[in-house]
């Protein structure tokens, strides 16, 4: 008995003390961790207060600029000579936005009327972006007053042309109450910065100066590096510093406007104060453990009954919380399943079975029995082995939409399959849950919006695309892809065509126009964008040419496939002519291109027609 008291005193001693160690470093951990939550509370509380206050503002913006833009559609409908007196006659109207001043410019920026009438506003940013036909936005300082306002513009158009712009000034305390913190933090205050770090707005007037040139100063390098390559770059953060000996938490985000950011600052104060109260409170805890761990003997079959305790509470709750889960889902449209990737079974209950139309129970050899049994379209079967293929290669999550059988047997249904794999401890899955959902609605409503997009960019009568379309497509792709690279742009017009319509009438004059056509977009790459512009005026744009030769070749081509003879009957010979322009990355816009494919096309005809003639050359 003594011998066994001693070892069941020395185990004992040893569960002390590992019991005393591992509450020191637990309550390191603790502390580092509670430490760690503060600051990540203070994060989050401040990232989601900058999100909150770049929707309010931005919200803010937009219903003012459409106050703008309905007194803009007034003044347009008016008449531009006219739109001096309307805006006077809409002044009740324009009061409730709560602007502090409004004005017209006209397009060479002088004001037409009211107290700034003599003031010319052609180099402010605001008004360049609504002459531009944009809407424009910038914090400004009154000429009249010196006073800091903020200035949004819209452009007044006659058709599509910008006559005038109409801009309208706000004192910084119109957004004082859209602004305000809710962070519960003492000095919690709401900026905007410029990209440059300089204060557009800052809860107390706007433009005061540079908080990165402030963190210069101060030698907050860390800061200041994080702030200049987040500013630069449009992304969000959140950084702390000391400035004027205080230390401040400020969190970020771009505003998307003018390159502007806007923030929530918040004194370090009251974080600091909760991380000494956390730390404090682990050292109290540290010794009411070791006094406890000092009765520890006494009370370890009382704790071992408590555990058991709990754990049978936990597994209460984990029942709880099943039942709930399958409450929930038999009110969902969801089917569920387990997938086991090693031996490819998968088991399924009656609920999800119906859902998906398989039977209920175990299916092995997944996917191949599914796919001999018909369930699985033809075009989706490879896709469906592949999904299962990286499953048993590992992938965490996939998802996917398939053409199964309708759940009635008739017809098939689009559903969208996700699969998450479980891992053992050695990395290995081991179990896939799999879940399904009919999305066929979504599939045909998505088709009905491709129809609907690929109609309203084609030409009825050729099937190539529209003038809108054609513009559009070559202006996308030299902004883009296309900015570099030699491409060629061809603008090509059959000649002599009203005499082909007079003659022999619209109907064969259509006909000529589809041949044509089809003989533009055979003579070209499936790459290259190919449209009709005009009645009888194409436009094509030959991408990425290896060399000059190449567009040489190519326009001969064409000129042999649109030279169409006469057969026999009442014909005329159809022949066309072709401009080309070439663009080498040197930024050249659209429309200077196009000018320049139009000045070929004119030499061409000019010098006997039914032929190309290639623009300035390297």
């Amino acid at each position: 008995m003594p011998n066994r008291d001693k070892r069941e005193n020395a185990m004992l001693a040893v569960m002390l003390a590992i019991l005393v160690a591992a509450t020191f470093y637990s309550m390191f951990l603790y502390q580092h961790a509670s430490v760690e939550r503060i600051r990540g509370k203070t994060n989050e509380t401040l990232s989601a207060e900058v999100r909150e206050n770049k929707s309010v503002f931005l919200a803010a913006l937009d219903w003012q600029y459409r106050s703008l833009e309905a007194v803009a559609a007034g003044l347009s409908a008016a008449g531009v000579e006219n739109a001096q007196a309307e805006l006077e006659r809409l002044g009740q109207f324009v009061g409730g936005a709560a602007f502090f001043e409004i004005y017209l410019a006209d397009a060479a920026g002088d004001s037409l009327a009211g107290d700034e009438g003599a003031i010319n506003i052609s180099d402010r940013l605001y008004f360049r972006q609504s002459l531009a036909g944009e809407r424009g936005l910038e914090a400004v300082a009154s000429r009249i007053d010196g006073a800091p306002r903020f200035a949004l513009s819209v452009p007044v158009k006659s058709g599509d042309a910008v006559e005038l712009v109409l801009y309208a000034l706000f004192s910084e305390d119109a957004f004082t109450g859209v602004l305000q913190t809710k962070a519960s933090y003492d000095g919690s205050r709401t900026l905007i910065l410029s990209c440059a770090g300089e204060k557009v707005y800052g809860g107390s007037g706007l433009m005061q100066g540079s908080l990165l040139v402030d963190l210069e100063r101060a030698g907050e390098a860390g800061a200041l590096a994080v702030l200049q390559n987040d500013f630069a770059s449009g992304a969000s953060g959140i950084v702390n510093y000391t400035l004027y000996d205080t230390e401040t938490y400020l969190a970020y985000a771009p505003l998307g406007v003018n390159g502007w950011m806007i923030c929530t600052s918040a004194p370090a104060a009251r974080v600091n104060e909760e991380i000494s109260q956390t730390v404090k409170s682990g050292y109290l805890i540290v010794a009411a453990i070791l006094i406890l761990a000092a009765a520890f003997v006494l009370l370890f079959a009382y704790v071992v009954r408590q555990n058991t305790k709990r754990l049978i509470a936990d597994q209460t709750r984990l029942n709880e919380i099943g039942a709930r889960y399958r409450m929930a889902l038999e009110n969902t449209s969801v089917a569920v399943w387990d997938f086991d990737p090693v031996r490819r079974v998968l088991s399924i209950d009656a609920r999800s079975a119906r859902l998906l139309g398989v039977r209920e129970g175990s299916h092995e050899d997944v996917p191949e029995s599914l796919i001999a049994s018909g369930f699985v379209h033809p075009d989706s079967a490879q896709d469906l082995r592949g999904l299962h293929a990286r499953l048993a290669a590992g992938e965490k999550s996939l998802e996917e939409v398939f053409l199964l059988r309708a759940q009635n047997g008739e017809g098939w249904r689009y559903e969208r399959v996700r699969y998450t794999n479980l891992f053992d401890e050695k990395g290995r899955a081991y179990l896939a849950i799999g879940m399904g959902e009919d999305v066929s609605a979504e599939y045909a409503e998505k088709r009905r919006l491709d129809e609907l997009s690929l109609a309203a960019q084609s030409d009825s009568m050729t099937g190539l695309l529209n003038h809108d379309a054609t513009f559009s497509h070559i202006r996308r792709y030299l902004r883009a892809e296309g900015a570099t690279g030699m491409h060629a742009l061809f603008v090509i017009d059959i000649d002599d065509f009203k005499r082909v319509n007079d003659t022999l009438g619209h109907q064969r004059g259509d006909a000529a126009i589809e041949q044509i056509a089809a003989a533009i977009r055979a003579t070209f790459r499936a790459t290259d964008v190919v449209g009709r512009v005009g009645g009888d005026e194409f436009m094509v744009l030959l991408k990425n040419a290896p060399d000059l030769s190449f567009i040489e070749r190519k326009a001969r081509e064409l000129r042999d496939a649109l030279h169409i003879p006469c057969g026999a009957g009442d014909c005329l010979p159809v022949s066309a002519s072709a401009g080309v322009a070439l663009y080498r990355g040197d930024g050249r816009p659209f429309e200077q291109i196009y000018a320049e494919a139009d000045e070929a096309l004119y030499r061409a005809k000019s010098e006997g027609k039914d032929r190309f003639f290639i623009g300035a050359r390297p």
